[in-house]
């Protein structure tokens, strides 16, 4: 995350791109690196996502950097199940790209939570100082995000207008499947909302004030406010 933050605070500054390469391929130098689920690639595209990237890429498609590698084929050029986890992924993100391809990142906040996941206490910590610094600290349109455990709020801008977005992305558990949560939000003043969801959207709201959306593991959600 503190990569995430680095690069995205750089590109937004600078007018640059945000690309990215996450971690796909499971068994990496001989099992250094674990088996990486559907839940950890969807976590780590959605996270890249927040932090305002661009592009996202996969690694690998055949395997590299280690014996045991498993890519997304094998060394027969057989189709693998991180094949699969990719391909659900990115369908996804490819029915999102065309709302989020409005929006320019503003910035990144950890969200307060009841509970948090002790794997992510420091980088929340640094994360917090680090908008600090960049002078970030949320929108006015946002009166608070509060989460059951730990969760990432990313903050965008929409090109066009007056609106704005918020990528929520569900931290609670990076190794168990069900760890689904719920977010709130409450908003400074009635705005017009909707919600993105697997990128659909599920729901639309006019001069709402709040919103309670429950998130599935390692996902992400999408809200614009007008």
């Amino acid at each position: 995350l503190n990569t995430y933050d680095t690069i995205g605070d750089a590109c937004r500054r600078y007018g640059r791109d945000f690309w990215i390469y996450i971690q796909t391929q499971k068994n990496w130098f001989s099992t250094l690196y674990g088996n990486t689920t559907y839940e950890q690639i969807l976590w780590q595209m959605y996270a890249a996502l927040a932090y305002g990237a661009r592009s996202i890429l996969h690694v690998s498609y055949a395997p590299v950097w280690g014996n045991l590698a498993e890519a997304m084929i094998d060394k027969d050029g057989n189709l693998t199940e991180q094949y699969l986890y990719s391909k659900r992924a990115n369908e996804q993100l490819q029915k999102l790209s065309p709302i989020l391809s409005h929006y320019c990142s503003l910035g990144v906040l950890p969200v307060n939570s009841e509970k948090n996941n002790a794997q992510l206490s420091m980088a929340f910590r640094r994360q917090r100082k680090a908008s600090i610094k960049q002078g970030f600290r949320g929108i006015d349109a946002v009166k608070s995000i509060s989460s059951q455990s730990s969760a990432l709020a990313g903050y965008f801008k929409h090109k066009d207008s007056q609106g704005y977005g918020i990528m929520i992305v569900n931290c609670k558990d990076f190794y168990d499947h069900s760890a689904s949560q719920i977010v709130k939000i409450e908003l400074s003043k009635p705005m017009n909302t909707a919600v993105y969801k697997k990128g659909e959207l599920i729901g639309k709201a006019e001069n709402s004030k709040s919103i309670s959306i429950e998130i599935d593991s390692c996902a992400g959600v999408f809200i614009e406010l007008e």
